[in-house]
């Protein structure tokens, strides 16, 4: 029942669900040949909503980071994603199948209101034959919630705890039988003061999706998306200073003010059609606005406009006596912005450095077959051709001119065969290729020259898996993968500059593992889940750092969680989380120790209110949250708050789950 899973300390990753991230189309999980994990509607709708972290860190090869508790979480699976310094890289986001990440493949996740969420899914390894070039390590995507046709449902929640934080939504969902009618709509704001100086957090979201189901084979879905985030950056501490007082600040984050000021927009529609021989017709158009203001080592200023769309199809088909299961798309995606930057005289705009129209825009058009040989194998091959071309024109007058153009073009195949061994166990084997381009900050970043940097390239990799899932009887579940990706090119930062990251292609390096998770109900109030993921990241031609660990990412990590329901109305909970070792820096000079972190929780539901609480990090464990890979000065670590506390009410009224 409902109260059992809402506190379970681990999604169930292997169960037989629903996902569409893997092959952009709705399938059972126990057909994808990938490793692939869901977290469901029970877990997000219990625990403190309001960053990506609580919910993705119980998955196997999976590391969410956030210093501060706030929504801007960095994400890293299999070691992909661990280099960035804010966002994320390497890894496709999603809302509803739609990216949410930038054209050129960085993502910020404020945009994210889990409130919203139905369930998120995440494809662990590259998705690039499907997706493109943000796929490079995987694919997130956030479901949100839809409404029912007759069923209306309405929700408030408010929640509050340690570090100033706080945070009030209200949902409603319904629709109409008559008029063919569904939507929903979510509405909240959240405060964070943080525990460290200068690291005040405000955020205001709204979410809606309205859906017209205009004939029995017709259905539009309009969704749209607001989000304004108000973020201090209190910055990163050496590791004397993680020690001594890990709330400080160096100065010159206060004394010029860093900070960012962050407004989105977005609004589209998606309109799908059912053929009449049982194929599927997909059209999408989205328009996004971007306004940024953001002094760092300099005041960015930025007003972007973007625009989006694609299509898909999707049938069956028999030749020679074979099913074939096709799919064909294109995407394509233009980014406009005028970007200027000023010296950053204490937190104000000082004299104009930088004015410039830049460009990002990409095509993707993408070709997958599905062939099924009997009733227990099924090969799937697919490819897909993606160019990306970044341009900026300087419109700074006087000086020299800046502007400056790349293009980038590549082919990504992927093969991959299932295997139903029996009705419970399901296993799989895939080989894929992926890339990557350098983002529009990545190439900027030069160490002073405005122009791109002509010597960063992208980055590829070549891809094999092997894995399965399955159950043992009644009370048993598990997942296992094991990987190898070589890359080509890695980028990975290099130095630090005046506060300014410099980019560059790092030759070869290996990412490979083994990834477990189990689930196990001893008792029918009780459950087990556990998981463990093995990470054998290396420079496998890098010079003098050949052999040695990539940085930011541990090699061990593991979880075990227990859930137990002493009542229909009550839900206890306890989870524990090791992270290993983690490198600092490509020459390994430098670690992190490893750290062991301890949760608790407990809900009690009455009718429709629903109280919970939640205690996070309840050793009180000392330690960098977020780690800066490569500072030259040792200011590595981002530091994670201390023990905390968060507690909140839950309303639902009508219908629903």
């Amino acid at each position: 029942d409902r109260e059992t899973a809402a506190e379970e300390p681990a999604p169930q990753p292997f169960a037989d669900r629903i996902t569409v991230t893997a092959t952009r189309d709705e399938r059972d999980l126990g057909e994808v040949p990938s490793a692939i994990a869901v977290v469901d509607a029970e877990r997000l709708d219990t625990g403190r909503a309001e960053s990506l972290d609580a919910y993705l860190n119980h998955l196997p090869g999976v590391v969410a980071q956030t210093n501060d508790g706030a929504s801007d979480v960095k994400l890293a699976v299999r070691g992909f994603g661990a280099r960035s310094g804010f966002g994320v890289r390497d890894l496709l986001v999603l809302v509803d199948g739609v990216p949410i990440t930038d054209a050129d493949g960085l993502t910020r996740l404020d945009q994210i209101d889990l409130a919203a969420a139905e369930r998120v899914e995440v494809v662990r390894g590259p998705a690039s034959a499907l997706y493109g070039n943000a796929a490079f390590g995987g694919v997130v995507n956030v479901i949100t919630r839809r409404g029912v046709p007759g069923e209306s449902i309405l929700t408030a929640r408010v929640e509050a705890g340690d570090l100033g934080f706080a945070k009030a939504g209200l949902g409603a969902t319904g629709g109409s039988v008559e008029r063919r009618l569904a939507g929903s709509i979510q509405l909240s704001s959240s405060r964070l003061d943080g525990f460290r100086r200068h690291n005040d957090t405000a955020t205001h979201r709204a979410n809606g999706v309205l859906e017209w189901f205009a004939t029995e084979a017709t259905t539009a879905r309009l969704l749209a998306n607001l989000s304004r985030m108000d973020d201090e950056i209190p910055g990163s501490l050496d590791r004397a200073q993680l020690a001594a007082d890990p709330e400080q600040v160096r100065p010159v984050f206060e004394l010029f003010d860093h900070r960012r000021d962050d407004d989105r927009r977005r609004a589209g529609v998606v309109v799908e059609h059912v053929l009449g021989g049982g194929g599927v017709v997909e059209a999408r158009l989205f328009g996004l606005t971007r306004g940024l203001d953001h002094p760092i080592f300099q005041v960015i200023v930025q007003d972007a406009d973007r625009w989006m769309g694609g299509a898909r199809w999707s049938g069956e088909a028999a030749w020679g006596g074979v099913a074939h299961g096709l799919t064909a798309g294109v995407d394509g995606d233009r980014e406009e912005a005028d970007s200027r930057r000023f010296a950053n005289r204490f937190g104000e705009r000082g004299d104009l450095l930088y004015h410039a129209d830049e460009t990002v825009e990409a095509w993707g058009v993408y070709l997958q077959d599905e062939i099924a040989l009997g009733d227990r194998w099924t090969v799937t091959a697919g490819a897909r051709w993606d160019a990306i071309e970044m341009s900026q024109a300087d419109l700074l007058p006087g000086g020299l001119d800046v502007s400056d153009r790349r293009r980038f073009e590549k082919v990504s195949p992927r093969l991959a065969v299932l295997w139903q061994a029996t009705p419970a166990v399901t296993l799989y084997a895939n080989a894929a290729s992926a890339f990557q381009v350098p983002t529009r900050s990545e190439l900027s970043a030069t160490g002073g020259r405005a122009a791109f940097n002509a010597d960063l390239g992208p980055q590829e990799a070549r891809h094999w898996e092997v894995g399965g899932r399955g159950t043992l009887g009644r009370r048993l579940t598990w997942e296992t993968a094991l990987f190898r990706t070589d890359v080509d090119d890695e980028i990975l930062p290099r130095t630090v500059i005046e506060q300014q990251t410099v980019f560059g292609n790092v030759g070869e390096t290996r990412h490979q593992g083994i990834e477990l998770a189990a689930g196990w109900r001893p008792a029918d109030r009780w459950r087990l889940d556990a998981t463990y993921a093995w990470s054998h990241n290396r420079f496998t031609d890098f010079g003098a750092h050949t052999g040695n660990v990539l940085p930011g990412f541990p090699e061990h990590r593991g979880t075990l969680g227990v859930g137990f329901e002493p009542t229909a109305a009550l839900s206890l909970g306890a989870g524990v989380e090791r992270n290993g070792t983690v490198h600092l820096d490509d020459a390994n000079s430098e670690t992190h120790r490893p750290t062991t972190l301890v949760s608790a929780w407990a809900s009690w539901r009455w009718r429709a209110v629903e109280l919970f609480l939640h205690g996070s990090n309840l050793t009180d464990e000392r330690y960098g949250a977020w780690i800066a890979v490569n500072d030259p000065n040792g200011f590595h670590f981002l530091p994670a708050p201390g023990r905390a506390l968060t507690g909140g009410v839950a309303l639902r009224l009508g219908g629903g789950r």
